[in-house]
């Protein structure tokens, strides 16, 4: 069994050689599989472990024996112990979660402390092909999107899961086998609690249906988890052609969303309402259904999406708004030839910051290939640009060079449909009068790259402290 653990935890890249790693141990038959592991793997990848061990002031006596075997486990390995106590009914009360909500808060807030403390580069956790299992069921059952149903991932961010490819029967016949003592929590026989109603009475149901279910479960989950990313990539590829982000507001191009596959429009949608609340909880597929029907509808009209957002049709485009957002107008900022110079001659990239804006800077030799334009990155002649311009907004007289010949700015803003109110908060990129890139929209004919480039300026543009 250990060589099986060996290869997951070499084919998911979870541990590199030296890796400090707090784990996670309750003192369960999963926890204590997983410190026993480790242990035994500990002088292959020259490990420093670090154990945690959260008590939730629930089971009184019984936690107390939990943890004082959690403590004397660690130390007969001779390994750091860290042991924390929360009273989670209180918590939970106080904090209108239950009790399986808040205490998967401390414990994750405990292995935080931990790990900041003292270094560490992972946290690992017991869970196990069967929690897999019963995570998809739960999820299932509650109506989850195909990113839930993905289930449990083996390594998330600094998470690993080193035993996820055991199912529970080969974890308890591991201790068995090792005669290693384990503590039983006799909360997980109790049916109060929503995972332990899949754990007693779903899944056993279940593999007397096919006594493989706890593998095939773990298959489409991680079928699933490849499905996610790939719909992922996709999104992003459609939210670079459909989205523009002027200040906090996000604009969707209809034309563009109208073309897109159905279950791609659905994700722009919700990550796009995500952008600007910055939350997801609490946005369904109800509010995605409004945004795409107000898409249909005639301009002018607006709805009411949670977290105080507003999202109106105007000219072709849905405008997604916070109401409890202030826009506020960029400052002028004016970048001379050394700006240019720098980046040419030191072979750097800069950047440059305002109130609600980040742009990047960057040479290349037109030899070295093209740039991959997108709505918010431009490349330009720099032989043209590099005689100095400014990053602000909009002013009287201002106009742009068109395939068509000069055309005023408010024209151009007219022809484009943009609603006055928003016209103000477009960014400019310009050099008097003349505007070299409309931010979001056109660049000037007079600075695209040409036969004769020697050298492209790339340009990049995100909105604020988040990004576009």
């Amino acid at each position: 069994m250990l060589e099986k653990v060996l290869e997951y935890i070499e084919k998911e890249k979870m541990i590199n050689m030296g890796d400090k790693i707090v784990v996670a141990v309750s003192g369960g038959a999963d926890s204590v599989c997983l410190f026993e592991i480790l242990c035994e793997i500990k002088e292959k990848y020259n490990l420093k472990l670090f154990v945690v061990h959260v008590h939730h002031g629930i089971r009184g006596k019984d936690a107390d024996e939990d943890y004082s075997f959690v403590e004397k486990l660690c130390k007969n390995k001779g390994v750091k112990f860290f042991g924390f106590k929360y009273d989670v009914p209180a918590l939970a009360k106080k904090e209108a979660l239950s009790e399986e909500e808040e205490g998967r808060i401390v414990r994750y807030k405990a292995f935080r402390e931990v790990k900041d403390k003292e270094k560490a580069d992972k946290i690992a956790v017991a869970h196990n092909a069967n929690d897999l299992a019963e995570t998809v069921l739960l999820s299932m059952a509650r109506g989850s999107s195909v990113k839930g149903l993905g289930g449990i991932r083996p390594v998330r961010d600094d998470i690993i899961r080193p035993i996820l490819c055991l199912k529970r029967e080969e974890i308890e016949s591991y201790l068995k086998n090792k005669s290693i003592k384990y503590c039983t929590d006799i909360t997980n026989s109790d049916s109060k609690y929503t995972r332990n109603k899949i754990r007693l009475n779903v899944l056993p149901e279940l593999e007397k249906v096919n006594n493989q279910a706890v593998s095939h479960l773990v298959r489409l989950a991680g079928e699933l988890s490849d499905l996610e990313s790939y719909l992922e990539e996709k999104t992003g590829e459609a939210m670079e052609e459909s989205l523009a982000r002027i200040d906090d507001d996000l604009y969707i191009d209809i034309d563009s969303l109208s073309r897109l596959n159905k279950v791609i429009k659905s994700r722009l949608v919700i990550d796009a309402l995500e952008m600007v609340c910055g939350k997801r909880k609490d946005l369904s597929a109800k509010h995605v259904e409004s945004i795409l029907k107000l898409a249909k509808s005639e301009s002018g009209k607006n709805i009411k999406l949670p977290y105080n957002m507003t999202a109106r049709n105007e000219y072709g485009k849905i405008i997604i708004s916070n109401k409890k957002e202030s826009i506020k107008k960029s400052d002028e900022i004016v970048l001379d030839d050394k700006f240019f110079e720098e980046i040419l001659k030191e072979e750097i990239r800069k950047s440059i910051e305002l109130e609600n804006a980040h742009f990047s800077f960057e040479c290349k030799d037109c030899a070295e290939g093209e740039f991959h334009e997108k709505l918010y990155t431009k490349e330009f002649d720099y032989d043209k640009m590099k005689f100095g311009f400014e990053i602000r907004n909009r002013k009287d007289g201002d106009y742009i060079n068109l395939k068509g010949g000069r055309k005023k700015l408010k024209d151009y803003f007219i022809d484009m449909k943009i609603p006055r109110e928003e016209r103000d908060k477009i960014l400019l990129l310009a050099k008097g009068s003349q505007v070299i890139w409309i931010v979001g929209y056109r660049i000037n004919e007079e600075y695209k790259i040409t036969k004769q480039t020697k050298t492209t300026l790339k340009v990049e543009y995100s909105g604020g402290q988040n990004g576009r």
